[in-house]
């Protein structure tokens, strides 16, 4: 209990009263951990902050699975949440805060403007997690191009990505598994370009020494360019070989890499977030009895949808969000539904012949359809009308 004249005297300043109490708590809290389980403290705490643009720090809530770090112990991991959790420092969203499925935030505000240690760490990394915001945008971008050869990073930005996430600021501000599937699709594209331009080039070395040979027709100096060509043909299929096999071992990389993300949402209850990247690691050469087992879960997962035309239906589309589906069907319609109701978002788009194609713009503000009347047209996913207009919408093929 405190009289109101007490409670007002402790908020006299923001380094006096219950700020210099959670000050000293959190510091206490900390000194109690051993020095490796502070720094993992440390960053399960900034992975905790949400970094404001010109604006002040807040906190963010984050899935337990979301503090663990690259090389780290997840029982270390789950031993300091509990710890901070005892502590009062954060809060957990689930009984068990070593659960999967627990979500886990700063206690209160006051922990960002009232502890120093804090502020200090959000100083001195809010440039990193500017760096970090990017890099999840680069990953989204291409995430929404489908995963595969458009937006991936050239090769300056390839280096410039691997120098940052081998720091600890990486570790500090976390990584997506998305950014980690950049990051492996674009190495393996960059070595096979690097592949096929030194085949290239030893190709061409062959051919400029054969063609030497031809010219000069000298008996020593002709045995010995034909050895020199030969060895460099040998030389350029080896190097090739050597290239293509580690190309295949980025991809293998890779499909792991999905097979595992699509498990990781699936065990967070997940199924339509889990299909993309099942359907990518199938993309890339993975047919076993692992991934079909994931498919089965996944599957069974989601709710299960009767979308009714009138004729047979020749193609659908999800829309960029997942939220809405696009139908297209030889009754002269297509449609647009709402993927968890199954109810109509708009009016039929009609044509005056059977639709055979349906597409979303990458923003899902568009519908694009084409049919068999020769002619293509985009719609507004929302209100069902033609975009531009009767004139500027119908392009006749």
């Amino acid at each position: 209990m405190l009289r109101l004249a007490e409670y007002d005297a402790m908020s006299d300043g923001v380094q006096t009263g219950l700020a210099v109490t959670v000050a000293r708590r959190a510091n206490g809290a900390l000194n109690d951990l051993s020095p490796a389980r502070r720094e993992i403290a440390r960053r399960v705490l900034l992975r905790l902050v949400q970094f404001g643009e010109g604006t002040a720090a807040t906190r963010r809530q984050q899935a337990r699975t979301a503090l663990l770090a690259a090389g780290e112990a997840p029982e270390e991991v789950d031993a300091v949440i509990r710890h901070l959790a005892d502590r009062r420092l954060i809060t957990t969203s689930a009984g068990d805060d070593a659960a999967p499925s627990a979500r886990v935030d700063l206690a209160h505000e006051a922990l960002l403007s009232a502890w120093p240690a804090l502020g200090e760490w959000i100083r001195t990394r809010r440039d990193d997690e500017q760096r970090r915001r990017v890099l999840e945008a680069k990953a989204a971008e291409w995430g929404r191009h489908g995963r595969g050869l458009s937006r991936l990073l050239d090769g300056d930005e390839l280096r410039e990505v691997r120098g940052w996430l081998s720091d600890d600021k990486a570790r500090d501000l976390g990584v997506s598994e998305e950014i980690q599937s950049l990051l492996s699709r674009s190495a393996a594209a960059l070595a096979a370009q690097v592949a096929e331009a030194e085949a290239r080039r030893l190709r061409w070395r062959r051919w400029v020494m054969i063609a030497l040979v031809v010219v000069t027709g000298a008996g020593a100096a002709v045995s010995t360019l034909a050895v020199i060509a030969e060895r460099r043909s040998r030389e350029a299929v080896e190097q090739a070989g050597v290239a293509a096999q580690k190309s295949r071992q980025l991809q293998r990389e890779l499909a792991r890499n999905y097979v595992s993300q699509g498990h990781e949402q699936l065990m967070n209850g997940h199924p339509g977030q889990a299909l993309p990247y099942l359907l990518a690691a199938r993309e890339m050469g993975v047919d076993d009895v692992s991934l079909r087992s994931l498919f089965r879960w996944a599957v069974h997962g989601l709710p299960l949808l009767r979308l009714i035309h009138q004729a047979m239906v020749t193609a659908v589309a999800w829309s960029p969000d997942g939220k809405r589906v696009a139908t297209a069907s030889w009754d002269k319609t297509a449609r647009v539904w709402d993927a968890v109701s199954g109810q109509a978002v708009t009016p039929a788009l009609a044509h005056e012949g059977e639709v055979k194609a349906v597409a979303w713009s990458p923003d899902g503000k568009r519908v694009a359809t084409a049919s068999w009347d020769k002619t293509a047209q985009v719609w507004d996913a929302v209100s069902g009308q033609r975009s531009g207009g009767d004139a500027g919408a119908r392009a006749r093929g």
